[in-house]
């Protein structure tokens, strides 16, 4: 209650104050009116952003009627003294008088625009900054960014956005925004998306770790700054793009911009058969940046640059001169790169020599001219200069020698040796293969003849399921080839597929066809195990039991040495069951999958884009353990396990020795003997029968 009337004072005393204050401006307007007394206040003043401030806070002494040296003007630094002790740090501090006060940017005190809103507007900012730095803003607003500015897009980047709020700003030398280490900071805060610059060749990704990447990015031991920075390839206030004549990267003042650091490398380049052309207006031409990128510049002796020397430099000139669009265009030779591949300098780079030449090391870098031309390094008249730098006391004769692979047109002498020995290779390798081929045939023949006559034998696989198998094994195998050579079409064994191929996939069609007859035997092999009381024994026999890992337990701790005996198998042993159903379920996958990736352009409106990478993905790695789990796990079981080498001969004749069953399968080996005697008792008493009936009949 006490507060209350503490409050209302206050309220009522402010409410004086200001209708005594109008009154004052009321007051001053009976003088400083049109054809008054007093010059006549500017126009404005009520709509100004101090419409609301009385005349007599920055006119102190009119308060009565007086003269003109009665009355004392206050500086804006009695109301705005924050933003007067900023401006007294900055570079537009009032400290001489060049220096522009409140008056210049903000206009008459009179008439002062709000915050945001005409010349205080971020937009405006050029027009207001042209009565100072008139030259400058002209040059600004022919950039890129001024356009931009001038087209009144919000998110162009005037003067203040670079350089920071007018009454903080610093003189660029001690600006750390606009200092070489801190512009790629800047500009990358537009460049690296913004939506004026999402479109190419504005973005740029990451354009700060690009070009500390490069020799541009690295600090300079003497000046602690970096070697170069964004202005100084793309200019301070005439920024412009690449395809704009007057740009500094448009491709023919590329190097006039890369001259101003590097003038000695200039000067060559203007002369060389790139430089010409490209002063002709040939766009194709090599600049600056086509051989050391724009900004992440490398250094071409740089080991992270293209790898090891050779790889580099090849890798950069084969760009054009191993183009055959550009070589057809202007009628050079395409073949310069195999050539040199092939020459003693591409042979011996190609196995360590670090010293040896590349294209540099003959043709020059930077000033590189015709063979025809007399400063050229290859002319007739300096190649004993050049060779010399690396092959002392050169003579006539030895830099005569074509160096772009000796021999290069026509059939040489190491086509026809190369010939021969394709031949002889061919002929005692393949007599090799065949010899020992036709002995591993004679002597496993003679080993399973040597094992049957030891042993009794029962069946383990009939005709029929040797089939299976057989068709099984060839689709499997053919399918690996070609899907991997789908994969990696340039892996030297499936290199010679592909190039046979022509045009038309062979690979492609023969994996689709092996995969449907896969799918044909599966779905045959399903009609095997389900109606034939064969299969159905077979499927009951292979379907996993509990029992199987205790088996898998007890069989790794014998082979330990943990327990004294293996464990005993029926029909088929854990590993067996585990093999067969890993086919089963690879089976499913590789068709599902298969199957989809076929005839994804018809169903792919259905799904989205990542679940066929998904799909892909599983097809791959699925084929990459199918393959590893037959080498690995399969043909050591079938072939080179050593109670089974040199393999398990029922896949050919169906057959299993009982001494074989004898070692782990004892249980089953009686069972098979249990069958066996009650079909032996069975065909007994069927013959019983038939003599009697006969002999009935007959009497």
């Amino acid at each position: 209650m006490v507060l209350y009337p503490k409050i209302s004072g206050f309220l009522l005393a402010v409410a004086v104050w200001g209708i005594l204050s109008a009154a004052w401006a009321a007051d001053c307007g009976r003088c400083h009116a049109p054809g008054g007394f007093a010059p006549e206040v500017p126009g404005g003043l009520y709509a100004s952003a101090h419409s609301g401030v009385s005349c007599l806070d920055c006119h102190a002494g009119a308060g009565e009627l007086h003269t003109t040296g009665g009355v004392s003007t206050a500086g804006c630094g009695s109301c705005h003294g924050s933003i007067y002790e900023l401006l007294e740090e900055s570079a537009h501090a009032p400290d001489t008088s060049d220096t522009p006060s409140c008056y210049a940017c903000h206009g008459s005190a009179h008439t002062v625009e709000r915050t945001g809103t005409g010349r205080s507007a971020p937009a405006y900012a050029p027009a207001v900054c042209t009565r100072c730095h008139g030259e400058v803003v002209g040059i600004f607003l022919e950039s890129a960014h001024g356009s931009a500015s001038a087209e009144g897009r919000a998110d162009a980047p005037g003067c203040l956005y670079c350089h920071g709020e007018p009454h903080e700003l610093k003189p660029v030398e001690k600006n750390e925004t606009l200092a070489p280490a801190g512009l790629p900071v800047l500009c990358g805060e537009c460049h690296k998306g913004k939506p004026s610059t999402v479109d190419s060749p504005f973005t740029i990704p990451d354009p700060v770790s690009q070009l500390r990447a490069g020799v541009h990015g690295e600090i300079d031991e003497k000046t602690g700054k970096p070697n170069a920075g964004c202005t100084d390839c793309h200019g301070t206030h005439n920024e412009l793009p690449s395809w704009v004549p007057d740009s500094s990267t448009n491709f023919m003042n590329v190097a006039a911009a890369c001259g101003r650091c590097h003038e000695e490398e200039r000067e060559l380049y203007s002369i060389s058969v790139h430089g010409l052309a490209v002063a002709a207006g040939l766009k194709d031409s090599p600049v600056c940046t086509d051989c050391h990128g724009d900004h992440n510049v490398t250094a071409i002796a740089d080991p992270g640059f293209y790898g090891d020397k050779r790889t580099r430099t090849v890798a950069i000139c084969s760009s054009c001169h191993y183009a055959l669009a550009l070589s057809t265009k202007f009628g050079i030779p395409n073949d310069r790169v195999p050539t040199f591949e092939r020459s003693y300098h591409g042979v011996v780079s190609e196995g360590g020599k670090a010293t040896a030449a590349d294209c540099g090391s003959c043709h020059r870098v930077h000033d590189v001219l015709p063979p025809s031309d007399p400063r050229s390094s290859v002319h007739p008249s300096n190649l004993e200069k050049t060779c010399g730098s690396c092959h002392l006391g050169a003579t006539e004769r030895f830099v005569n020698t074509s160096v772009h692979d000796p021999g290069e047109s026509g059939l040489t002498p190491s086509d026809i040796v190369a010939a021969a020995y394709i031949v002889l290779i061919v002929l005692v390798v393949g007599g090799m293969l065949g010899h020992n081929f036709l002995d591993y045939v004679v002597k496993a023949k003679k080993i399973r003849e040597a094992q049957v006559n030891r042993s009794r034998t029962v069946t383990r696989l009939t005709p029929l399921e040797r089939i299976q198998h057989a068709f099984l094994l060839l689709s499997f195998f053919l399918l690996a080839f070609t899907g991997f050579a789908i994969k990696y079409p340039s892996a030297w064994f499936f290199a010679w597929l592909v190039k046979l191929e022509g045009p038309y996939p062979v690979r492609v069609t023969v994996h689709k066809a092996l995969g449907t007859f896969l799918i044909g035997i599966s779905v045959f092999h399903v009609g095997y195990v389900l109606f034939t009381r064969q299969g159905r024994n077979r499927l009951k026999a292979i379907f996993p039991q509990l029992g199987d890992f205790k088996d898998a337990v007890v069989s790794v701790l014998h082979k330990l040495g943990l327990t004294r005996a293996g464990p005993q198998y029926g029909e088929f042993n854990y590993a067996e069951k585990a093999e067969y159903w890993s086919l089963v379920w690879g089976i499913l996958i590789m068709a599902s999958t298969g199957i989809y990736m076929w005839f994804d352009p018809y169903i792919q409106e259905l799904f989205p884009f990542w679940f066929y990478s998904v799909v892909r993905t599983v097809h791959l790695f699925e084929a990459y353990l199918a393959v590893l789990a037959i080498i690995i796990w399969h043909l050591y079981h079938v072939m080179f396990d050593p109670d089974t080498f040199p393999m398990n001969f029922a896949w050919l004749d169906g057959k299993i020795t009982e001494k074989r069953l004898l070692d782990d399968r004892v249980e089953y080996l009686k069972k098979l003997r249990t069958r066996e005697s009650r079909l032996k008792t069975s065909a007994s008493n069927r013959e019983e029968t038939t003599d009697g009936s006969g002999q009935g009949g007959a009497d």
